[in-house]
């Protein structure tokens, strides 16, 4: 995408002071209204959608796919909006203007806003992760929440040393080689799991940990973590955790080894308690240096 730090710094002023939260996904980061919640979760990194809403209906779609360079010019980027929003939007979307000179100038973005509400403003642009992505806004009333809001925060983070995601409350960031293998996202109770070649780590989040910890205590959580097919090597252990926002937390870690000798493999799992968030972090891991570098950024702002 074409948009320069100049561009989003001006995007950004534009911005009402409204509450936000991150919404982070597939390498995807953005802000949006703190009514705002993931409703459907669909893909992987090459291509997916992604619907947010509120209480009224739907809010925001981002849809993605992977292309490269050479497919993109301004008549696939007029074709994603027409069969979005149909021919005369195709007409009238153009790129965002240049902060400096104010000027429209060839891109590889596209903007089109909707001149009657109700209606759908759609954004479309080819990032550095080679993948064409669309922002399709529901517009209630003329604002500029799509531009002001979601265009200057959205930002492609696939090319970092790891990946943020963002999700109904659960954040955390990963290192960028492990993708996702699958998702749980139920009523207080969360759940991410990322894996490579090699490596896995599962992120798992549940709320109201005070109320929980009365029914289950923490030993138990952390018992409850241990793989099918491992066994415990020992008692778990005390473990304290500095988080990235310089909050420390405490909690258990346990180790875990193959049951069966002919297979070698061993895991970590910790239990955490933030009791200024009044959740448990509960992370199962290849290995402890994986667990606690993830452990770190759990609840942490991603951006």
């Amino acid at each position: 995408m074409t948009l320069t730090n100049a561009s989003r710094d001006a995007l950004a002023a534009q911005r009402p002071p409204t509450a936000t939260q991150p919404f982070a996904w597939q390498g995807w980061r953005l802000r949006v209204p703190r009514s705002w919640n993931a409703v459907r979760l669909e893909g992987d990194f090459a291509k997916g959608h992604a619907l947010l809403a509120d209480m009224d209906g739907p809010r925001l779609g981002v849809r993605w796919r992977s292309m490269k360079a050479k497919e993109i010019d301004a008549e696939l980027l007029r074709g994603v909006i027409r069969a979005e929003a149909g021919d005369d939007a195709a007409r009238r979307a153009k790129p965002l203007p240049d902060p400096d000179t104010n000027s429209e100038v060839p891109s590889d973005h596209l903007l089109y806003v909707d001149r009657e509400v109700p209606g759908r403003d759609v954004f479309v642009s080819w990032m550095g992760s080679e993948r064409l992505v669309e922002l399709v806004y529901h517009a209630r009333r003329r604002d500029d929440v799509l531009r002001g809001e979601i265009i200057a925060t959205f930002a492609d983070t696939s090319h970092a040393n790891s990946t943020p995601w963002a999700v109904l409350g659960l954040t955390c960031a990963v290192p960028s080689d492990l993708r996702l293998k699958s998702h749980r996202l139920n009523a207080g109770d969360h759940l991410l799991e990322f894996v490579d070649a090699k490596r896995f780590v599962v992120v798992r989040q549940v709320a109201l940990a005070e109320m929980a910890l009365r029914r289950t205590p923490l030993a138990k959580w952390l018992a409850q973590q241990k793989r099918a097919g491992y066994r415990a090597t020992g008692n778990p252990s005390p473990i304290e955790l500095t988080l990235c926002d310089g909050r420390s937390i405490s909690g258990l870690i346990g180790r875990f080894r193959r049951r069966l000798r002919l297979r070698s493999g061993e895991c970590v799992a910790l239990a955490l308690h933030d009791e200024a968030r009044d959740r448990l972090i509960l992370i199962d891991a290849s290995d402890e240096s994986l667990a606690r570098v993830v452990a770190q950024t759990v609840g942490c702002d991603v951006d």
